[in-house]
């Protein structure tokens, strides 16, 4: 698959498993997950020189040839890419990524490649998975399978990243659903919050209940209490909740619960403090 630099459009090669280089403008780019191995330039072989000749007992040969483009065409999804093929079904400009190659001569862009009969087949793939198909494409074989969801992809559906996880699109694009450290450490406290002001609350209910056939100041006394141990608990919870959520994104069970519980003590306080009131 031919590499193009986003800047000047020319190639990039390969320098390592994990950094692209430009050929013209030598920028090098991080790889943070390929779709196939990175080509890495093989060395150039010796060639032998007769004594005298003038040159080194060495020399490199000429440089490889480029992927075939057309010329002054670009991909119809990747405006930016210049197309290799063209669709013979509908005559979508491709680039070699959205390019299906049949063992024919074929080149179908990915629609009509989805069209296509089962009798038709597609070239050997690097990788194939027997006997299974792409959920997406169902005439191509599959390759590998999301490791989230459990469908099989092709070539051209598949997204691996470095730890060697293959994942669909759906699920490539999908946002984490996995707390930061942070977060989790947020979540503990609210509710170790929660249950310290459960066991509050549970403790203040049987000292009230001796302290209301006593004085005034006894009852005042379990009312500090319930503040301390319930009140305050309460709400740090809920702002220890909230702190381990994230900005944009759903919250997980977990912390909602730690939210829900401290909320549900911070009301069962204020409601028996306006009735203690109101006695």
């Amino acid at each position: 698959m031919r590499l193009i630099c986003p800047n000047c459009m020319a190639n990039l090669v390969g320098v390592d498993e994990h950094t692209l280089r430009c050929t013209r403008e030598n920028h090098a780019y991080k790889v943070l997950f390929s779709r196939d191995p990175i080509e890495l330039p093989a060395p150039p072989p010796p060639v032998l020189l007769e004594v005298g000749a003038g040159a080194t007992a060495s020399d490199s040969v000429p440089p490889p040839v480029p992927a075939p483009t057309l010329t002054g065409m670009f991909c119809t999804q990747h405006p930016n890419v210049p197309a290799a093929h063209q669709c013979k079904s509908c005559g979508t400009f491709l680039c070699a990524t959205c390019d299906f190659a049949f063992s024919d001569g074929t080149h179908l862009c990915g629609n009509c490649a989805a069209k296509q009969p089962p009798a038709a087949s597609v070239a050997p793939p690097r990788l194939a998975l027997v006997g299974m198909r792409c959920s997406h494409h169902r005439n191509v074989q599959a390759t590998q399978q999301c490791k989230s969801c459990g469908a099989y992809l092709c070539d051209t559906c598949d997204f691996a990243f470095p730890d060697g996880t293959h994942l669909c699109a759906a699920c490539a694009t999908k946002p984490s659903s996995e707390l930061a450290p942070k977060q989790k450490q947020s979540m503990i406290w609210s509710y170790i919050c929660a249950g310290g002001a459960t066991a509050g609350f549970i403790g203040g209910m049987v000292v009230a209940r001796t302290a209301i056939h006593q004085s005034r100041e006894a009852l005042q006394a379990v009312g500090f209490m319930f503040l301390f141990f319930v009140l305050l608990p309460a709400a740090a919870g809920i702002g220890l909740g909230f702190g381990a959520t994230r900005r944009g994104h759903p919250s997980p069970w977990s912390v909602r619960g730690a939210i829900i519980w401290n909320a549900f003590l911070l009301g069962v306080f204020l409601l028996l403090s306006v009735i203690g009131n109101m006695k």
